[in-house]
């Protein structure tokens, strides 16, 4: 899954995380890094939920969930 959506990631991606089963979350999720904009550190929030950072840069990270 790609997902762009101008700082609004962490607001989006917290929902999901809270509301979806497991089984319905992406194995890749490639992300714009945007943490001055984010509510909340999602990618350590997806780390701590069983993702991986498999490749990323300053601008962007890709995360597959192990």
């Amino acid at each position: 899954m790609k997902i762009d959506i101008e700082g609004a990631e962490a607001m989006v991606l917290g929902c999901f995380l809270d509301q979806a089963p497991p089984s319905r979350w992406p194995k890749l999720v490639f992300i714009e890094r945007n943490n001055g904009k984010w509510s909340e550190d999602i990618v350590s929030r997806m780390k701590a939920s069983g993702y991986r950072e498999i490749s990323g840069g300053r601008m962007n990270v890709i995360l597959e969930l192990v």
